[in-house]
C-alpha cells in the first residue's frame, strides 16, 4: 500500500521570554526618579525590629555592592553602609498595577502568551516570525519600544528554540537587552553559561554536581547519565543532562494555579525555644510571602514543619477563615503553631533542627486581611 511520505517541513519553534527588568525597584523609580541615582532596595519587612526581614527586588547599583534578592536586610545594610541607598518597603497593589499595563501590552501582540509571574512571561512567535530569528528579533524591539511607551517600563528579552534557553538568554545580558540565540547556536551558548544559570539548580544539586567532578555546562552535558540516575534520580538526571544540551519541548501552557508554596531551612545549630526559632521563622514566612505576592495568589492554611535533632518530622497546621494575603498574618499563625507543638511535654526540650512553612489552599488575590480584623 502506497503511504504518502512524511513531512519534513516542521517549523522551528521562535519562543521569547520577556524579562522585566529589576522591576520592583523599577516601579519605585517611575514615583521617585532620584533613586536612579543610588543603590536602592525593596525590601519584605517582618515587623519584628526594624531591620528584619529580607531583600525582594534591587537596582543594579545595589548588586555591583553585592546586594541581591532573599539576602536579610540587614546585611544588606552593612554591604551598602557607606553609600546613600534607599530601602523601601514593598508595595505590591502598585507592582501589580505597573504588571498589568506591562502584561496587556505583550499579550497584544501574540495570541500564545504564558504569563510566569509579575515580573515575566513567554511569547510564541513561530508562525509570526516565519521560523525566522532575525524577524523575532525586530518583534522582540517593538515589544520593548510599546513597553516603554505605554508602561515606561524597560525589559530585557531572550529569543529562542525552546522556552529554557530564551529564560536563560533573557537573563544573560541586562538591562533592556535582546539576547538571540538561534538554533545552530544553543549548544555554544549553553556553554558559556554557568551551571548556575539553568532554572532549577539549587545549592544542593551543585554540590552533588561537584561531588561527582561536573563543573560546567560542558561538564554536565556530556556527563553519563546513568551515573546522574543514581545520585538524582530518573526525572532530575534527564532534566540536568537536556537543560545542559539545551534541550526543552515544553509547549507555551496558560497561567497555571499553584497548589503550594513553601520552603524549609537547616539551621546553623539546633534551637529549643521559640525565642531563638523565632528569627529564622520570620524570614521563612518573608520568603513565602514574596513569592505569593509575585504569583498575585492568596492563601488560607498554613503549615509549619519541623525536623528534630533525632530527625523526627513534627507537622502542624492551621485553615483560617478567609483567604488572606497578610503577611503579619502569616507570621503570628506560623509562630502560634510553633509555640503550641513545643508545649508537648515529649517536645519540651527537643532540638530543632530544621524548619518549613507551606501555605496551601491557594486562589487569586482577595482583599487583604490582618489580625486586627478578628
Amino acid at each position: 500500500m502506497f503511504r504518502p511520505p512524511l513531512s519534513t517541513n516542521v517549523r522551528t519553534r521562535v519562543i521569547l521570554h520577556v524579562d522585566f527588568d529589576y522591576f520592583y525597584v523599577q516601579c519605585e523609580e517611575m514615583r521617585d526618579s532620584s533613586l536612579k541615582a543610588v543603590p536602592a532596595v525593596v525590601c519584605v519587612y517582618s515587623g519584628r525590629n526594624i531591620d528584619a526581614g529580607v531583600i525582594s527586588s534591587s537596582n543594579y547599583a545595589a548588586r555591583e555592592l553585592g546586594v541581591k534578592s532573599g539576602m536579610p536586610i540587614k546585611t544588606a545594610k552593612i554591604k551598602l553602609a557607606k553609600k546613600d541607598a534607599a530601602f523601601l518597603p514593598i508595595d505590591m497593589p502598585y507592582y501589580k498595577e505597573i504588571s498589568s499595563t506591562g502584561m496587556e501590552v505583550i499579550r497584544s501582540l501574540s495570541n500564545a502568551f504564558e504569563y510566569v509571574g509579575i515580573d515575566e512571561c513567554y511569547l510564541e512567535m513561530t508562525k509570526a516570525s516565519n521560523s525566522d530569528f532575525i524577524s523575532s528579533k525586530d518583534i522582540a524591539k517593538l515589544i520593548q519600544k510599546n513597553l516603554f511607551a505605554k508602561a515606561n517600563l524597560t525589559a530585557s528579552i531572550g529569543i529562542a528554540p525552546s522556552k529554557l534557553v530564551a529564560k536563560i538568554a533573557s537573563n544573560f545580558r541586562k538591562p533592556n537587552a535582546i539576547t538571540v540565540v538561534s538554533p545552530e547556536d544553543v549548544k555554544a551558548f549553553m556553554t558559556e553559561c554557568k551551571i548556575t544559570d539553568i532554572p532549577g539548580i539549587g545549592p544542593k544539586n551543585i554540590q552533588r554536581l561537584e561531588a561527582l567532578g561536573l563543573l560546567s555546562v560542558r561538564d554536565l552535558a556530556e556527563a553519563d547519565l546513568f551515573r546522574l540516575k543514581e545520585v538524582f534520580g530518573y526525572k532530575m538526571a534527564s532534566y540536568l543532562r537536556n537543560a545542559a544540551n539545551g534541550i526543552d519541548v515544553s509547549p507555551l501552557r496558560p497561567k497555571q494555579k499553584r497548589k503550594q508554596i513553601g520552603r524549609i531551612v537547616t539551621l546553623k545549630s539546633n534551637v529549643i525555644s521559640i525565642q531563638d526559632a523565632a528569627p529564622i521563622l520570620m524570614e521563612l514566612c518573608a520568603s513565602v510571602y514574596d513569592t505569593l505576592l509575585r504569583h498575585g495568589l492568596s492563601y488560607a492554611n498554613i503549615i509549619v514543619t519541623l525536623i528534630l535533632n533525632n530527625l523526627a518530622q513534627i507537622t502542624a497546621s492551621r485553615t483560617i477563615k478567609l483567604p488572606s494575603t497578610s503577611l503579619e498574618e502569616l507570621q503570628f499563625v506560623s509562630r502560634s503553631l510553633v509555640i503550641d507543638t513545643l508545649k508537648h511535654d515529649d517536645l519540651t526540650l527537643a532540638e530543632i533542627r530544621r524548619i518549613g512553612i507551606t501555605i496551601s489552599d491557594l486562589s487569586e488575590e482577595a482583599g487583604q486581611r490582618r489580625i486586627s480584623e478578628y
